[in-house]
């Protein structure tokens, strides 16, 4: 995602597409997927999101750079828009960058039901600006 970034990522990769997470560190997470979201991928983003969330109460970051994400299952859809409702609340700020068409639908949707709290960009450059901004972040243990 970001050169700056030291940490390898955990990664999930699937026929469908593919997902890097890095915890960069407590209460701070960057995700990259490519492709086509299946729920083991929605699965492994909310896990690490709650656990940022955890780490970092009211003050938990998260950067998605989903720019080269095509599509997603149905299902997934279903089970994240209850869950972003639901952990937004907890988030200092989350970051999302989506190019397709379909995706940004679905994310400006949910962003809607959230009281617009995602940044939604389209552009990486901007979306890497972001993910720099909180690396730069001063973060006491």
């Amino acid at each position: 995602m970001l050169d700056e970034i030291r940490s390898a990522p955990r990664e999930l990769n699937l026929v469908e597409g593919s997902l890097a997470i890095w915890n960069v560190r407590p209460g701070l997470v960057f995700t990259q997927g490519k492709g086509r979201f299946v729920m083991a991928h929605a699965e492994q983003i909310m896990a690490s999101v709650e656990a940022a969330a955890r780490a970092a109460p009211g003050d938990a970051a998260v950067v998605h750079d989903w720019l080269a994400v095509e599509s997603y299952e149905v299902a997934v859809q279903a089970r994240m828009t209850p869950w972003s409702v639901t952990i937004a609340r907890s988030m200092r700020r989350i970051v999302i960058g989506v190019r397709s068409p379909l995706v940004a639908l679905a994310v400006r949707t949910v962003n809607l039901a959230v009281g617009g709290r995602f940044e939604v960009l389209a552009d990486a450059a901007r979306l890497h600006a972001a993910a720099r901004d909180e690396l730069r972040r001063p973060w006491a243990p």
